[in-house]
């Protein structure tokens, strides 16, 4: 399992459902299992440089600190995410959930079509592409074993 560092303040079970009720569906089981364990946080340095992960990679957290998702789902409206797979974004269809290197955003998919589905936003490019299924491939992809 990936080890992050830096993370914030553990959720409780309660603020967990205050974010969920951001959405107009649950979040996949698994997303939550992660968020609860690991509010935000970093891939370690140590790890970076071992070659453990499979690249570097930021977790935005829920409710603490300043990089929040509730934050970058306000702030996200200001690109024009349009993209003609995905369409155009909408505030409860996809959760910014990590960013990597080189302004790329994570989000977790919502819609009905593709449900759990990872994809990334390349800010610099201004396109999107999908990175896999479910998070709990994301997470396996991540952390080199």
């Amino acid at each position: 399992m990936v080890e992050l560092v830096f993370k914030q303040q553990k959720l409780t079970n309660r603020e967990w459902e205050i974010f969920e009720s951001l959405f107009d569906k649950n979040l996949p089981e698994e997303f939550k299992k992660h968020y609860l364990e690991n509010n935000g946080g970093f891939s370690s340095e140590e790890d970076v440089e071992a070659d453990k992960w499979g690249f570097d990679i930021s977790f935005n957290s829920i409710k603490y600190g300043t990089s929040t998702i509730e934050n970058l789902i306000d702030d996200i409206n200001e690109y024009s995410l349009n993209d003609e797979l995905l369409g155009t974004w909408t505030r409860s269809a996809f959760v910014p959930f990590a960013s990597g290197p080189f302004g790329i955003i994570f989000f977790l998919s919502l819609r009905d079509e593709d449900y759990g589905y990872i994809y990334f936003f390349s800010l610099g490019e201004n396109n999107m592409g999908k990175v896999c299924q479910t998070f709990e491939e994301f997470l396996n992809r991540l952390y080199k074993r």
